[in-house]
């Protein structure tokens, strides 16, 4: 039999080495270490689109700072479904990070059954931006006002079509939501991301277009397009000639979008703070809030509660919608 002292020293030889383990997770997960790798920013949809430029803003300037560089790759596909999941079920260290926006209160509502709870299984960060949607037409029609554009929906039954983004995207639901407060009824034609909405309409593929600022604002003032109206609750100084649709014949219409970032649920709130005290610096230093401004962005950051809880508003806000509208991700 072997003394019972060996017992004891092999005990705390294994004590020591527990608590060393766990010490050594501690530093590993310290937000002084953190980033001890490159960090990924998942981007759910195709380039080109108001995710997609944000993040690579923020990647390229955090990059300048960290040691690791910040990347970003777009992961479309299943309406952001398939970008989220990754994020949703990556570890929770916080190198995996989720560029989302308010379609993430949407899809609860147009899929049947989703492989995470985007509540449960994302964790917010901070919130970015948010742009408005603006209400554009081809220069071909005879439409230069919303009044207009309604009277003309509703003389022709179904003949306008409006691109989106694809079907559930909050361009889809602010028309959904706008036909339904204006009594009219338009043909939704669903394209593969943001980029070709806007070619569809420059070429006459469809007549109307409710799309993001940070879009339209360039090919307004190209004289590509015609812009009707903004989603805001009040005109916006970059555009100080276009009325609210509000104001210009569908009184209390407002529709935006919002975007932030969020990462996988069960990350430590240190890492959490430490990946949002590093993107509010690069959103709130003047050279990058005047080059999103100047893309139709206005720059609004917060904290990681009050995002939860713009998240679980519009979750409400949109899921009537959806509701009211009978809208499936199949249409």
């Amino acid at each position: 039999m072997k003394p019972v002292c060996t017992h004891i020293a092999g005990a705390l030889v294994a004590v020591s080495l527990a608590f060393g383990a766990v010490g050594a997770l501690a530093q590993s997960a310290s937000p002084a270490a953190f980033p001890e790798k490159s960090v990924r920013i998942i981007v759910p949809f195709t380039p080109g689109g108001g995710n997609d430029v944000l993040a690579r803003i923020i990647a390229g300037k955090i990059s300048e700072r960290w040691k690791y560089p910040m990347l970003v790759e777009n992961r479309p596909g299943a309406g952001g479904n398939i970008g989220t999941e990754l994020v949703a079920k990556a570890p929770p260290d916080g190198y995996t990070i989720l560029m989302g926006a308010n379609q993430l209160a949407m899809i609860p509502y147009l899929y049947a059954k989703l492989p995470f709870d985007v509540q449960k299984d994302l964790k917010p960060i901070t919130q970015l931006a948010n742009t408005p949607l603006m209400f554009a037409v081809h220069n071909g029609l005879p439409i230069q006002t919303v009044k207009e554009l309604i009277a003309y929906g509703k003389a022709n039954p179904g003949k306008l079509a409006f691109a989106t983004p694809g079907n559930g995207t909050p361009q889809h639901l602010g028309a959904e939501m706008f036909m339904s407060m204006a009594g009219v009824q338009m043909l939704h034609v669903p394209y593969k991301g943001a980029v070709a909405t806007w070619a569809a309409l420059m070429t006459g593929e469809v007549g109307v277009h409710f799309g993001a600022l940070n879009s339209a604002f360039g090919l307004a003032r190209a004289g590509k397009i015609r812009l009707l109206g903004t989603g805001s609750s009040k005109r916006l100084s970059m555009l100080p000639d276009v009325p609210t649709v509000a104001e210009a014949g569908v009184p209390g219409y407002e529709a935006d979008i919002w975007y932030g970032l969020f990462t996988s649920g069960g990350t430590p709130d240190d890492i959490v703070a430490r990946l949002r005290e590093e993107v509010v610096k690069v959103l709130e230093s003047p050279d990058v809030k005047n080059l999103l401004n100047g893309q139709g962005f206005e720059v609004t950051t917060s904290t990681p509660q009050a995002l939860g809880n713009t998240l679980r508003a519009d979750l409400e806000r949109w899921g009537k919608v959806i509701r009211t509208a009978g809208i499936t991700a199949q249409q």
